[in-house]
């Protein structure tokens, strides 16, 4: 069993410290949505403050905060048989910020991918 001595973790990478996964400070998200008829339409913001790694080099003892934006399009065609939908991940295509660990960024809080994109089909028989 890991006992671990109190303290406050937020705001760091945790990376040599400790077992605990990294906690920022700041984080959320907020969403806006739209339906009209067959259409419906998402978009969310997704935000993580910066949060610090004191074993870092100096250049990157701090996380940059983090920014995405996903959009989410849903229609029902054919008298609702048919759907199709069509989602964008990360929108702006910002990049995880970097951090001081093996994969150059924080595998915990962020996606080292760029901008996704979903296109699905749906058939109701």
């Amino acid at each position: 069993m890991f006992l671990l001595a109190g303290g406050d973790f937020a705001g760091n990478l945790n990376d040599n410290r400790n077992t605990i996964t990294p906690i920022t400070d700041l984080q959320g998200s907020v969403f806006a949505r739209f339906s009209r008829d067959a259409h419906r339409l998402t978009v969310t913001g997704r935000y993580w403050g910066e949060y610090d790694d004191e074993g870092a080099i100096a250049d990157l003892q701090t996380i940059d905060e983090h920014f995405t934006v996903d959009v989410n399009y849903n229609v029902s065609l054919m008298e609702d048989k048919l759907g199709v939908n069509v989602s964008v991940f990360n929108l702006f295509d910002n990049l995880a910020p970097r951090a001081q660990t093996d994969l150059n960024y924080d595998p915990y809080t962020h996606s080292p991918f760029g901008r996704m994109i979903k296109v699905g089909l749906t058939y109701n028989l």
